[in-house]
């Protein structure tokens, strides 16, 4: 007992020594808020930050005494607020031992290694990346897409998952140029989203393994750890020193791989095969012998008619067509037209299809092609997009009891040119015509805004993944 009044005594006279301690626990009182350290499930980690700054508080100035009482009912700090019970009785643990066996000093010299504003970073996340030329071809990829200006934003917190030019080289031949043309500027702008997390810095010490986000681009992040990395593969380059880059609006990760989304790595064929409201189409397609045709380069888009659809066609018609190639060939080619055609670029008029014939295309109060409704906009293939549309597509002249009288166009068909999309931060889609369906969700979903009772940022696993 005498042992603990003396290590008291020697406390509060280093206490009074020393000054301007109590900013320096303000400082980090604030940074804690900020990370919301009091809704970790991780008591220990919590402890071990309360007791950080309680170091830093001693080591100077006129300390703010606590009224925490270790058998008080309302545990509460004048600096930290309300504290849980399990919480503070660990802190108050831990730095009555640290008191008694290392003593002041020693907690004063802890508080010399917090940085200062000098230290702090001043340059966002878009200036250091274009201003190291091994992220060239990323900052080409941002340049292209028009999200240099939101890369630089002071008022948004974002993580990237960053590939240097060597991660793009290891790409297939030819693929980098293809997405920097015009033509795939939507496709692109899934690709550079896909490395991005909006709302919040993750650091490296954040990172547990099977944690999982959401990108801005709607994907799915999974992280593993042993060794570090991004969806199985992309290596987290820690070793390189390329981790933890902190920039003024957020924080960059260099990884040794590009995170390709659906848009890249799928096919419209693929795509329809992995959708199960898409079966009948896919019989149409086989029936008809399409599918290396809808397999190849593109760019087309595809106006893909559900099951529903295909179904409500009069009885045995789908059975008939299904019978005659030719005929079948006919229809399905009505459903398709070359070019990406994306919603964003779609204007009322008619467009010709491979048929030869046209549809008619209507944005006004949702997108229409001739009389079916489009319910799914936008989703991304490796060699086009696809429109899921509500009812089946009948070429003029090819009279079904279900056929809608089309009036042939006389003007050519038309679209938009190509414009770059804008940098959403809300896991949405760029879509300036009436919207549809769209591909994914586009409730705002930013991945740091989570219940209180769960972790801020990554979604922890349930079971380790390895």
């Amino acid at each position: 007992m005498k042992t603990k009044m003396f290590s008291a005594i020697i406390t509060i006279t280093a206490l009074l020594i020393v000054g301007e301690g109590a900013s320096a626990l303000q400082s980090e009182t604030k940074r804690l808020r900020t990370k919301d350290i009091y809704k970790t499930k991780d008591i220990s980690t919590a402890s071990k930050a309360i007791s950080s700054a309680g170091r830093q508080n001693i080591s100077g100035g006129q300390r703010k005494e606590s009224s925490y009482d270790p058998i008080a009912e309302e545990p509460y700090d004048p600096y930290l607020g309300l504290i849980p019970r399990d919480v503070q009785k660990s802190t108050h643990r831990q730095e009555t031992a640290h008191r008694e066996l290392q003593g002041p000093m020693s907690m004063m010299s802890l508080s010399m290694s917090m940085p200062s504003a000098e230290d702090m970073p001043t340059q966002s996340i878009y200036e250091i990346a274009s201003g190291n030329e091994a992220f060239s071809t990323l900052t080409a990829v941002i340049d292209t897409v028009g999200s240099a200006e939101t890369l630089s934003n002071p008022d948004l917190t974002l993580t990237v998952f960053a590939p240097p030019n060597s991660a793009f080289d290891a790409l297939p031949n030819g693929t980098v140029a293809r997405l920097l043309e015009p033509e795939w500027i939507h496709h692109l702008d899934d690709v550079l989203h896909k490395h991005v997390l909006f709302g919040g810095k993750v650091m490296s010490t954040d990172l547990t393994d099977g944690m999982t986000a959401q990108a801005v681009n709607g994907d799915t992040l999974t992280i593993n750890l042993n060794p570090p990395r991004v969806d199985e593969t992309a290596l987290i380059l820690v070793d390189d020193g390329l981790v933890d880059i902190e920039a003024s609006n957020g924080v960059i990760h260099a990884i040794s791989e590009v995170l390709l989304p659906t848009s890249a790595t799928s096919n419209i064929v693929d795509i329809a095969v992995a959708n199960p409201d898409l079966s009948t189409l896919v019989a149409a397609v086989q029936a008809a012998g399409l599918v290396d045709a809808l397999s190849g380069d593109g760019p087309i888009t595809v106006f893909a008619p559900t099951n529903a659809a295909l179904a409500n066609l009069p009885d045995g018609l789908l059975d008939e067509l299904l019978a005659d190639p030719t005929k079948l060939t006919e229809i399905l080619t009505y459903h398709v037209v070359n070019g990406n055609a994306h919603s964003s670029n779609l204007v009322d008029g008619p467009v010709e299809t491979l048929n030869g014939e046209t549809v008619d295309v209507e944005t006004f109060g949702g997108v229409m092609i001739n009389d079916a409704n489009v319910v799914t906009a936008d989703i991304l293939a490796s060699n086009g997009i696809i429109h899921v549309i509500d009812k089946v597509l009948i070429p003029p002249g090819n009279a079904t009891e279900t056929a809608a009288p089309v009036i042939a166009p006389t003007s050519e068909p038309t679209f938009s040119p190509s414009s770059p999309p804008t940098f959403t931060v809300e896991g949405g889609k760029n879509t300036t015509a009436p919207t549809p369906s769209p591909q994914k969700d586009t409730t705002p979903n930013p991945v740091f805004s989570t219940p209180d009772d769960e972790e801020i940022g990554f979604t922890e696993p349930t079971e380790s993944s390895g």
